[in-house]
């Protein structure tokens, strides 16, 4: 090899080698940056019938007419699950007013104030209800006002 191909070889060998270091620092500094907490997201009612009778479809090789039967039964769970979510759901909450306020009733009237605040900015990280996994995720049709000491 002469020393022109020499040098134009070692020449795009560096430039690959730094190219590739600078890519490596990115992607590095990228994934090394925190996120922040992400919760899943409930699917739209009709998309999680959709979705699932879908797949009951192809597990089990439904006809239309199964499908059209199975389908409000589907329909069906899910309203109920919902049902059964925000009922669990407001028991929990009066659970945590009631302890809450327990608490609170042992408390100094600076300790109140701390307490309440450090209650208010819990749940302003909190996704809230039934953000989890499932059907019936958020508040519901009529979330009941809370008061600041009735959060956690």
């Amino acid at each position: 090899m002469n020393s022109l191909n020499q040098k134009t070889a070692v020449f795009y060998l560096a430039g690959v080698f730094i190219l590739g270091f600078i890519a490596g620092g990115a992607v590095g500094y990228s994934q090394s940056r925190p996120r922040p907490r992400s919760f899943p997201t409930a699917p739209k009612p009709d998309d999680y019938v959709q979705n699932k009778c879908d797949r009951l479809t192809k597990q089990l090789n439904l006809t239309s007419e199964q499908r059209s039967k199975i389908e409000p039964i589907v329909r069906d769970r899910m309203n109920r699950m919902r049902q059964l979510q925000e009922e669990s759901w407001q028991r929990i909450q009066e659970a945590i007013r009631e302890t809450d306020q327990k608490i609170q009733d042992h408390l100094s009237a600076e300790q109140q104030q701390i307490f309440t605040e450090a209650n208010r900015q819990r749940m302003s990280r909190s996704p809230g209800p039934g953000s989890g996994f499932g059907p019936g995720r958020g508040p519901g049709p009529n979330p009941k006002p809370s008061h600041d000491h009735q959060q956690n």
